[in-house]
């Protein structure tokens, strides 16, 4: 029905890109073509918007859009080399700059100031709670399948990726120092020795009292937002007792994977392959310091690969580390009718596949830059 209300659009605005746009978001559904016949038409579609769109600052975020799902038909045609180009060509037009040296020197002074014994010194909410899970990890890496495989049980209600402890950490004092999230800064807390105790209980009060008001009767509640991986420190002190569960991926998969995606946050690590190594880089650098120095957090890695190999025996881990009892919706996430809003929303909505394992493989020749800034050379 969507295909033919588009094409019904397409036949009286043949020039509105949307159009052209939406028709190759869909492409991939369309089960009953031959193969590729969905993608080659979008590229059809979508290619002489490229020409006829003026160069303009106000058509910019058009043309990258254009140009990102094109690099999704040339990659799902296995037209690897030009499918790269596209991507490349893409993100080349975001404006946005990350400087890598200034976010190394944001987490050596997180690491710096989260040490064992400053931890130990800082104040500790008083109310110990098992409501709150936190799900973090680079995005891509399957942080959106882990909520819905857990948003499928009775007892979970999942929230998605709110802002709640990225502003939680600024009411405390975090400064804006390091690129990351929404308006381009991520907050972070250089040292828990400047948290005030009696904000920290009233922080903490009205957290709770919003997961209890948002979702009365779950026993647990998930925050997806993959950045949280900055506040392990934060957390274990504003809500003692939460858990975190911490989504792996192959460091080339996650990474390629971020500069395919035209993010709805702006995240300009993502647009330079050198930049997405540094921050990946930097991420790992943070959660190896966690750790070290929170041993009384409960963690639990979950790697992507695992997960697609044994879903059952990782959904079952999932459930039980949250302290729940076992119930089989969780091994039908995908027929969930919850809303995802994440750019993972159509994934969460198929079987477990195994099309994201390796695809790096795909544009070896083109990862150099990548490989450097991981110290894969």
């Amino acid at each position: 029905k969507a295909i033919a209300a588009i094409d019904e659009g397409l036949a009286a605005s043949p020039d509105d890109p949307r159009l052209a746009l939406a028709y190759a978001k869909l492409a991939p559904r369309l089960r009953d073509r031959a193969e590729g016949e969905g993608e080659r038409r979008a590229v059809g579609l979508l290619e002489p918007h490229l020409e006829s769109l003026p160069r303009t600052p106000a058509t910019n975020d058009v043309r990258m859009t254009i140009l990102f799902r094109l690099g999704d038909q040339h990659d799902r045609l296995g037209e690897y080399d030009r499918a790269f180009e596209r991507y490349t060509e893409a993100n080349a037009l975001s404006p946005r700059r990350f400087d890598a040296r200034a976010h190394e020197a944001a987490i050596d002074r997180v690491i710096a100031g989260w040490t064992p014994e400053a931890i130990e010194a800082a104040p500790r909410a008083r109310r110990e709670t098992d409501v709150p899970v936190f799900i973090v990890g680079m995005p891509r890496s399957g942080t959106s399948l882990v909520e819905q495989i857990l948003a499928c049980h009775p007892g979970v209600h999942g929230l998605g990726e709110p802002p709640d402890i990225p502003q939680i950490c600024v009411a405390l004092g975090g400064g804006q120092s390091g690129p990351g999230a929404a308006g381009g800064q991520e907050p972070m807390l250089a040292t828990p020795g400047a948290i005030n105790a009696s904000a920290l209980e009233k922080q903490s009060h009205a957290h709770l009292a919003r997961l209890r008001k948002i979702a009365p009767k779950a026993s647990r509640v998930t925050d997806k937002l993959p950045s949280n991986f900055m506040h392990l420190g934060l957390i274990s002190r504003l809500l003692p007792g939460a858990r975190v569960i911490h989504c792996t991926r192959h460091p080339l998969d996650t990474c390629l994977s971020c500069y395919f995606q035209y993010f709805l946050a702006p995240f300009p690590w993502s647009f330079r392959l050198e930049w997405l190594g540094a921050y990946y880089t930097q991420y790992r650098r943070i959660m190896d310091h966690w750790t070290r120095v929170l041993p009384d957090l409960p963690v639990l890695e979950v790697p992507y690969e695992s997960m697609v190999e044994d879903q059952e025996a990782w959904s079952r881990k999932l459930v039980e580390f949250v302290g729940l009892e076992w119930d089989d919706a969780c091994l039908r996430f995908h027929e969930s009718k919850r809303v995802t809003t994440s750019l993972s929303n159509e994934q969460v909505r198929r079987p477990m596949y195994r099309s994201s394992m390796e695809r790096w493989k795909n544009y070896e020749a083109h990862l150099g830059p990548l490989r450097a800034a991981l110290g894969m050379e």
